[in-house]
């Protein structure tokens, strides 16, 4: 569904990157609600250009995973 990250290693690493918490809770929830408000404008653009479908827009969480994933995996 998109509405949580999957804490996977790579996104840990990402989050370790950008100085958030890594643990899941609403500690980290929280940092990377904060994250979005701060880059809003670039991932609302970015979220525009993917879709799941004709209409559907990815989840706002789904695209911070991924994001941060791709991050913690230029390790």
């Amino acid at each position: 569904m998109g509405c949580v990250p999957a804490y996977d290693r790579n996104f840990k690493i990402g989050c370790k990157k950008l100085k958030i918490t890594q643990k899941f809770g609403k500690k980290s929830i929280n940092n990377i609600c904060e994250f979005y408000e701060q880059h809003k404008k670039e991932i609302e653009k970015k979220r525009n250009k993917l879709k799941i479908c004709k209409k559907n827009k990815y989840p706002q969480m789904k695209l911070i995973d991924m994001g941060f994933w791709i991050i913690g995996k230029g390790n």
